[in-house]
């Protein structure tokens, strides 16, 4: 799933930007971690059998390990930072910026619940010693259930109750629940990566106003 992100979800912007529906301007940062690529380790030496001079040689199951940024700890919505007290929405309102960008983008997380929200000190252009909460970083992770709307046929009559369209709003539904998000903020959001959503090409401009 990983591989299939446009470039712009894992990119650093500079600014701010208001994702329809929300009306509060939220930092452009990434929605998910910056994906390195697959490892392999190299093999390990074969052990010699007490009993012979042969090496002992077992057949060895592949192993990929996936390098990935790290991204800090888990949200905790009932644990607020002092600077999380002074503005209580902020947490929910960029973590529902990141879901709606995820899903104008074509892409569904499949299991959104605030353990798959992570949130560390930023900004991250910044030497871990000068970053703060009060600039936090946030990403979602956990994509093993994700979907991507390429994989529906978004041209049939019933796409928008068979297709991509469900798989987004049950995201949306558990947001409203882990998060707190408000119902009017769900409903006015529930087109956003329906049938009109388009899968963005990475050479394509960030599809945000």
């Amino acid at each position: 799933m990983y591989s299939l992100f446009p470039e712009h979800l894992s990119q650093d912007w500079a600014g701010y930007v208001q994702v329809p529906p929300l009306h509060l301007p939220v930092p452009l940062g990434a929605v998910v971690p910056k994906f390195y690529g697959l490892y392999t380790p190299e093999p390990a030496e074969p052990k010699l059998d007490a009993d012979s001079d042969e090496a002992e040689t077992k057949p060895q199951k592949p192993i990929l390990i996936m390098l990935m940024e790290e991204c800090g700890k888990p949200i905790d919505p009932d644990k607020l930072t002092p600077f999380e007290k002074f503005v209580p929405q902020l947490p929910r309102k960029l973590s529902w910026s990141h879901l709606l960008r995820l899903h104008v983008a074509g892409f569904a997380q499949g299991s959104f619940y605030a353990r798959n929200i992570l949130v560390q000190p930023g900004p991250l252009c910044l030497p871990p010693s000068l970053r703060a909460m009060e600039r936090p970083s946030y990403r979602i992770i956990d994509f093993g259930r994700g979907r991507a709307m390429r994989d529906f046929d978004m041209s049939a009559p019933n796409s928008d109750m068979e297709g991509f369209f469900p798989v987004k709003h049950e995201d949306q539904l558990r947001a409203v629940s882990s998060l707190g998000i408000g119902n009017m903020e769900l409903v006015s959001s529930m087109r956003i990566g329906g049938r009109e959503g388009e899968v963005v090409d990475e050479v394509e401009q960030l599809p945000l106003d």
